[in-house]
């Protein structure tokens, strides 16, 4: 893993000397806006607010909408099961979201898990994007196709994916994505999705 992870970071450092920093890649960031949505996330998702259930759901709904990194696809269904769901639903989903942000995150996790399954919208990237933007250094976002690869070209044995999102492969993931940035230049993970976006654009698939 560390030999191919560090042709990884050549090839990317001989394109982008100065990493995420790098002026070729204003172009991406401008586009992502990943710090922009990770305050804007923070702001919104701050543990204070969960006191006021409409604007948790609110800012939830605002929160996909505006990330570049969902589907816009996936969007409209999004917005739809918001629209749909009772107020125990939403009560639910919040206490949910409280809970894996700020309490006992495999148990919020899986509670959110379920109310999304109900309404059929439970993949990886809606999952994971706002724990992605609350903690962008230490939690993951999974797209599929990217951390499918990643599995592969690193002969990753000790996790296998599965399209159907479960806590011991999101916990699992993040680790291994933790000790795998380490290894590389600190320009090359501004935040872990930059790192994951890192992989993506140099891994020989």
């Amino acid at each position: 893993m560390i030999d191919k992870l560090k042709k990884c970071e050549m090839r990317f450092l001989m394109d982008y000397p100065m990493g995420f920093d790098d002026k070729s890649l204003k172009d991406i960031n401008k586009r992502h806006n990943f710090s922009k949505m990770a305050t804007l996330t923070q702001e919104r998702m701050a543990e204070e607010n969960f006191e006021n259930r409409d604007m948790i759901i609110d800012s939830i709904l605002e929160i996909v909408s505006k990330s570049s990194l969902i589907s816009r696809f996936n969007k409209p269904k999004f917005k739809t099961f918001i629209n749909s769901m009772t107020h125990f639903e939403k009560e639910l989903l919040v206490d949910g979201y409280r809970m894996m942000l700020y309490g006992d995150e495999e148990r919020g996790f899986n509670q959110v898990l379920d109310i999304y399954r109900i309404y059929k919208i439970a993949g990886w990237s809606v999952m994971t994007i706002i724990q992605a933007y609350i903690k962008p250094n230490d939690n993951v976002f999974i797209k599929p196709t990217t951390v499918k690869n990643i599995i592969k070209y690193f002969e990753i044995k000790s996790i296998t994916y599965n399209s159907r999102p479960t806590f011991d492969f999101y916990n699992s993931f993040r680790n291994i994505v933790n000790e795998m940035k380490l290894k590389v230049d600190p320009s090359l993970y501004p935040s872990n999705a930059a790192f994951t976006g890192f992989l993506m654009m140099t891994m020989e698939i």
